[in-house]
């Protein structure tokens, strides 16, 4: 979401991170990230004077191979996918 300025989008950051405990920095993306909701499969990245907001989701079950998995390890697995998607969408736009 395009803002009139860099300065702006940084204010409705700030909005967000204030009223929004359950948020994790993420490191690395943009100029500013943050990761939230069930196991951070929402994201945010600031980046100059745009907001991007992404979503993931990830289907362990989806894939016979992974079936075979124990119930942590497949949370584990789709958390890890959730979060490897977010990031490569992040850095590719």
């Amino acid at each position: 979401m395009p803002y009139d300025s860099d300065q702006k989008v940084q204010e409705v950051l700030r909005h967000f991170l204030q009223y929004d405990k359950d948020k994790q920095e993420v490191k690395g993306i943009g100029d500013q990230a943050y990761a939230w909701g069930w196991q951070g499969t929402h994201l945010v990245v600031r980046k100059d004077k745009y907001a991007l907001y992404f979503s993931a989701g990830y289907c362990v079950d989806c894939y016979p191979d992974l079936q075979v998995l124990e119930h942590l390890e497949k949370q584990r697995r789709q958390v890890q996918e959730i979060r490897r998607i977010n990031e490569e969408f992040a850095n590719t736009s």
